[in-house]
């Protein structure tokens, strides 16, 4: 078995997510190293060259798992189940799409937009970060998230709980279970194809 080091760890994950022609494979290598050792750049930077203990050692077989499912195209956010989004932590897995940055210009513009004690809707919600993105900058409002994914909904409220954030989260195709009126409306479904 080999003699890992923190260094000789990263430079393998790197190495081998390059040969599978990974974009960015050394940020990736990073952060897939970061959520199983916990390990910030500082401690990093101070322990690179220190021989692996036992349970250092141990992790390394889980690294080396995270990367093979990297280097197969499987996205680095499913494997350590979390994004950053409006500077925020979310949860994500396989039930929800990845929020992009892009849908941070809709919060930002939802945002200007709203009054102050806007009654919001957000359609397809997923993992919820736009209504908990804007709940969290206005703590005035009052949200539901809706989605047809009983699942996606289980993320939803996950990430609500863990940000602190009080809303509504129902399950429905479209509008069917919707009730009440609504203020604004915010959406970024699934990507639907031009052609069908």
């Amino acid at each position: 078995m080999m003699q890992w080091s923190y260094d000789t760890l990263l430079k393998w994950g790197t190495d081998e997510l390059t040969a599978h022609s990974v974009d960015n494979a050394s940020v990736d290598a990073w952060y897939l190293l970061e959520h199983i050792y916990g390990i910030s750049r500082l401690d990093f930077l101070i322990r690179r060259n220190d021989p692996f203990d036992e349970i250092q050692m141990k992790q390394s077989a889980d690294y080396q798992a995270l990367i093979h499912r990297r280097s197969e195209g499987y996205p680095v956010q499913y494997l350590t189940g979390s994004t950053e989004f409006m500077g925020l932590p979310f949860f994500v897995n396989e039930s929800v799409l990845i929020p992009r940055q892009d849908t941070e210009v809709l919060v930002e513009t939802a945002l200007a937009m709203m009054k102050p004690e806007c009654r919001l809707l957000d359609m397809c919600t997923g993992s919820g970060c736009i209504p908990i993105s804007l709940k969290l900058r206005n703590q005035q409002i009052v949200i539901e998230g809706a989605d047809i994914s009983e699942e996606a909904l289980k993320v939803a409220e996950k990430n609500a709980k863990k940000l602190g954030v009080s809303g509504k989260w129902i399950q429905t195709d479209m509008f069917e279970n919707i009730t009440g009126t609504f203020d604004m409306i915010t959406s970024n479904p699934p990507y639907i194809p031009t052609k069908v």
